[in-house]
C-alpha cells in the first residue's frame, strides 16, 4: 500500500480485498483511513479476490499488486505515459525487480538490453504470444489493463488453483494480441 501511495503519479483509489484472511490485514488496512477502501469476503482464492477488486473499481484502468510485492516509485507515470502514446493499447506490463527479502540482493527479472532487442525501438510488443513465448512479458503486478477488457473477456477463473494470471493474459492477448512494456 505504502509503494502505491508513493507513486510519482497519484493512482485514482485503491482497493484492498481480503479474502478471508486470519491474521490482522483489516486492521492494517483501516490504519490508512479513506486512502484506501477494504473489501472483506470469505476466502474464495486468488481469481474471486481479483474479480472483486475489479468489479469495485470506478476507475477505467486497473492495476494489480499481491501483498508480497511493491512498486517502484514511478511505475504508474511510466505506464500511463506509454498508453497515452499509444491509444489503441489496452494493457500493459513491463519488467521487475526480484529480490532475496532481509538479503538486499536485487536483479532485474529480465536483462533489459534483451528486452529492449525484443521491442525493436518499440515500447509495445506487436504479439503477446511472441513475448511469451521469449519469456520478456512482466507479473501480474505488474500489469495495467482497461476495465472493460474484464467485461468482455470474462473474469479471473475461479477455483483455478494454478496460472490463473496466464489464464487471463492468453485470454486477453487472444483479442489485443499488442501488449505495452515499461522495460
Amino acid at each position: 500500500i505504502d509503494s502505491v501511495l508513493a507513486q510519482t503519479l497519484p493512482v485514482n483509489e485503491i482497493i484492498v480485498v481480503d479474502d478471508g484472511s486470519t491474521d490482522d490485514t483489516a486492521e492494517k488496512v483501516r490504519a490508512y483511513g479513506d486512502k484506501v477502501r477494504l473489501i472483506q469476503k470469505e476466502n474464495g482464492g486468488v481469481s474471486s479476490a481479483r474479480n472483486a477488486g475489479i468489479e469495485a473499481a470506478s476507475c477505467e484502468w486497473v492495476a494489480f499488486l499481491d501483498a508480497d510485492d511493491e512498486w517502484l516509485p514511478e511505475k504508474n507515470m511510466l505506464q500511463r505515459e506509454l498508453l497515452m502514446r499509444n491509444q489503441d493499447l489496452v494493457w500493459a506490463g513491463g519488467n521487475y525487480i526480484r529480490c532475496q527479502c532481509g538479503s538486499g540482493f536485487r536483479w532485474l527479472n529480465k536483462e533489459a538490453r534483451r528486452i529492449d532487442s525484443v521491442l525493436q525501438g518499440r515500447d509495445f510488443y506487436p504479439d503477446f504470444f511472441d513475448a511469451f513465448l521469449l519469456q520478456v512479458y512482466g507479473h501480474t503486478s505488474d500489469f495495467l489493463v482497461c476495465k472493460t477488457i474484464f467485461s468482455q473477456i470474462g473474469g479471473f477463473p475461479a477455483g483455478q488453483k494454478n496460472s490463473e494470471d496466464m489464464d487471463m493474459w492468453w485470454r486477453i492477448a487472444m483479442h489485443y494480441s499488442r501488449f505495452g512494456f515499461v522495460n
